[in-house]
């Protein structure tokens, strides 16, 4: 299994073990009672970690990390506010689906498994090919091991 870190934390283990690490860093966990987008109840903590005032979030029930700070990047450099092109150079071509609101683009290299989010701003014309490499990342999930 790929050891994948943020800032040193390895944010792949479970809410023990990424307390055991974070030192002067924060952890603060949440409890939720939601309604998911499938109309399913979803009842699980929300583990928001903080670094130098930099937020990262991963809920107990969910495979993925969710990042919205361009303070946080991957090993090769990208990150939230990196273009498309520039994953493109790092991970190669991604899947690409197209949202309700936005594109989301899925790349799988590196021992490292990760979706990002284009909002409808950005020019496409219904594929990757045709989707403006310029582009900027808005969010990303790192998603981990079950």
């Amino acid at each position: 299994m790929a050891r994948r870190e943020i800032d040193g934390i390895n944010f792949m283990g479970t809410l023990a073990e990424i307390k055991s690490q974070i030192g002067n860093n924060q952890l603060e966990v949440l409890p939720r009672d939601q309604i998911s987008d499938q109309g399913d109840r979803v009842i699980d903590t929300l583990w928001i970690i903080t670094i130098s005032g930099h937020h990262f979030s991963r809920s107990s029930s969910s495979k993925s990390v969710y990042i919205q700070d361009s303070f946080f990047k991957t090993a090769e450099g990208v990150g939230v506010g990196s273009s498309v092109q520039e994953f493109v150079n790092c991970y190669g071509v991604p899947k690409y689906v197209e949202e309700d609101i936005g594109y989301s683009l899925y790349f799988e290299s590196h021992n490292l498994r990760l979706s990002v989010y284009i909002t409808p701003d950005c020019q496409c014309e219904h594929s990757f090919e045709s989707l403006d490499k310029k582009c900027i990342i808005e969010n990303m999930f790192i998603l981990v091991p079950a």
